[in-house]
């Protein structure tokens, strides 16, 4: 049986069971840009595995996590040596954990700030994220192993060296901006609207702004002309560069596309978070004045008064977008709408004008690719524990009684073989928000199994005979 193909279209899970099933015995290769794996199979259970880096149980885990990739099973070919023997299906349940950690991250978006005090490999690592690649992309591209990547990721998070494009509001209003404008600049290319016509038109809507803030975003859309020679001439006195090599520097600076998101962080901070959404959003229903975007060819305007009333009753809900992205403004949805924000918070700063904004959303919430967390009842159980934990969290963080909760709650989750614990343990452990995650993790899970596994967490926090933890289990209660 020969076998190829690649990991974007069938899961490696599905080639271990073919494998696996039918006893085969060959040489699973699999390869994507730089990195390499092998993985031996006799009567379908693995013999031996090795990877670039790793070998054995090592460098099958790393294999498993990988997202993309072309194999091949080369059938009847032996292995260098036999120094394993295990059941494939096996190896998928006990590495659950590591895969489950893999896709709660896999598709967030990290920006690097605080880059001070780190070790050569996170340095490494933190420069591969330039504010487009998502993790799994960043982790694919290093020739670390998988795991040892993912828990460098995990700890630059906790240490604030990086974080997700929604945490900090004012990053979050400039990373739109920025998406946009090199959006905007590929889309009316097309329509015959030049760079030049484009930056003019933006030049006049900061020329019109009174606010501060425009030096920022004027500094990245007009970058200072610098001098070749004057740039030689200012660091001839530091190490001796020759001038060759400032002309890389100078033309490194001048043609790169990287953003120094540190700068950006610290310059914004002197900012409010309103003065900061305010001017995007000017800005950009601005600059979606200069001509018809697709998005506007797919938005039936006919549909604003009817979409006003059908957004108006559930404007205080929190959402999260789970549809296919066909539209650039649809993605810059699904970063907003991650279950912390509302329709309201939307409209409150229509990020393309308002009545454009409401046929978006209106278009979005009609054909299901934006759901409330309070209207579907799985979600919704998970999003009141969350402020339920919250709220036991800062109460009782400090005191015995959290630390034995705690302890309890984590010893049901690692016994457990449900895919809800997995939701909860990353809410019990402070994991950043990731509804989306959540969403695909439940989607085969029924409600009664959501609501029993909740209930036998409750249980272990109502152990206590504190009235406050018992008041705030009842208002959970009522709420789900």
């Amino acid at each position: 049986m020969s076998l190829k193909g690649d990991l974007e279209s069938i899961p490696l899970w599905e080639v271990f069971q073919l494998i696996s099933s039918g006893k085969k015995n060959g040489k699973f290769q699999i390869d994507y840009k730089d990195n390499y794996g092998e993985i031996y199979f006799k009567d379908g259970r693995i013999v031996y595995a090795k990877t670039n880096t790793l070998e054995h149980i090592d460098a099958i885990v790393d294999i498993l996590l990988w997202s993309k990739g072309t194999f091949t099973f080369i059938p009847d070919t032996n292995p260098p040596k036999l120094s394993i023997n295990l059941d494939p299906l096996e190896i998928l349940l006990t590495t659950d954990k590591n895969l489950d950690e893999y896709h709660y991250f896999a598709n967030l978006i990290l920006i690097p700030i605080n880059p001070q005090n780190l070790s050569k490999e996170e340095e490494t690592l933190i420069n591969l994220f330039d504010g487009k690649k998502y993790v799994k992309d960043v982790i694919d591209e290093t020739n670390l192993s998988k795991i040892k990547a993912l828990n460098i990721i995990k700890d630059l998070l906790k240490n604030k060296k990086l974080i997700k494009i929604n945490n900090d509001p004012n990053i979050f209003w400039f990373y739109i901006f920025w998406r946009t404008w090199n959006y905007l600049l590929e889309e009316y290319s097309k329509l015959g609207i030049s760079e030049r016509q484009f930056k003019t038109h933006f030049r006049k809507i900061l020329d019109n702004h009174k606010s501060k803030l425009k030096n920022i975003f004027e500094d990245l859309v007009f970058p200072p002309t610098l001098s070749p020679l004057y740039f030689y001439q200012y660091l001839k006195e530091e190490n001796g560069p020759t001038q060759e090599d400032v002309q890389k520097i100078y033309e490194d600076i001048t043609t790169s596309e990287k953003i120094n998101w540190n700068d950006i962080f610290n310059n914004l901070n002197e900012f409010s978070p309103s003065a900061v959404k305010q001017f995007v959003s000017e800005c950009i229903d601005h600059l979606y004045s200069l001509g018809k975007t697709s998005i506007d060819k797919y938005l039936n305007n006919a549909n604003v008064e009817r979409y006003k009333l059908l957004i108006e009753e559930k404007q205080k809900d929190p959402f999260i977008y789970i549809g296919e992205k066909k539209f650039f403004e649809e993605e810059i949805l699904s970063w907003y709408l991650d279950g912390t924000a509302n329709i309201s918070e939307i409209l409150e700063y229509p990020i393309w004008g308002k009545e454009r904004t409401i046929l978006l959303l209106g278009t979005l919430l009609e054909n299901g690719k934006i759901i409330s967390l309070i209207e579907d009842k799985k979600l919704k159980i998970i999003y009141n524990f969350g402020k339920l934990w919250d709220k036991i969290k800062k109460e009782y963080k400090s005191k015995k009684f959290y630390q034995e909760i705690y302890e309890k709650i984590s010893e049901l989750l690692e016994e457990s073989a449900q895919d809800t614990k997995y939701v909860l343990e990353k809410i019990v452990n402070d994991y950043s928000e990731n509804w989306i995650y959540v969403y695909q993790k439940l989607k085969l899970t029924e409600e009664s199994e959501v609501r029993v596994f909740v209930d036998s967490v409750l249980n272990i926090i109502s152990e206590t005979e504190d009235e406050k933890i018992k008041e705030i289990i009842k208002n959970f209660k009522l709420n789900s």
